[in-house]
């Protein structure tokens, strides 16, 4: 599944778009590109666009655990993530699971269904 991975300076954020398939080494690969990018410009506003991607596991809490124990072990704690998806799909009745998972590793994470309010929580809280 491709991934890319992008800095923006000028909203003090890294932009990070998967599609397909989204496996949780493919996610880990992100995750460490992320990371780099954040420790290096001082970043700690991730918004992660996962509307054109499908969970390899869907449903499986385990997945979405495994996610969160990677991002907290790969990115700068107290980074923020701004999930971006699509309305209505599979696993969202898992998203409280997974902000309370990455809550408790240090790191924030909220689920949007559009890019603005997600970029608007990035920054008002950056």
């Amino acid at each position: 599944m491709p991934f890319t991975v992008e800095a923006r300076a000028a909203e003090a954020l890294v932009y990070v778009t998967h599609r397909g398939k989204l496996t949780l080494d493919e996610a880990r690969a992100a995750q460490d590109q992320a990371a780099a990018l954040m420790r290096a410009q001082g970043l700690l506003g991730l918004l992660l666009d996962l509307r054109a991607a499908e969970a390899a596991e869907r449903d499986s809490t385990l997945y979405i655990f495994e996610l969160a124990v990677s991002a907290a072990e790969r990115l700068p704690p107290g980074t923020r993530i701004a999930a971006v998806v699509r309305p209505g799909r599979p696993g969202a009745p898992l998203d409280r699971f997974a902000e309370d998972a990455t809550s408790n590793r240090g790191l924030r994470l909220a689920w949007f269904t559009e890019h603005e309010p997600a970029l608007a929580w990035l920054t008002q809280s950056a």
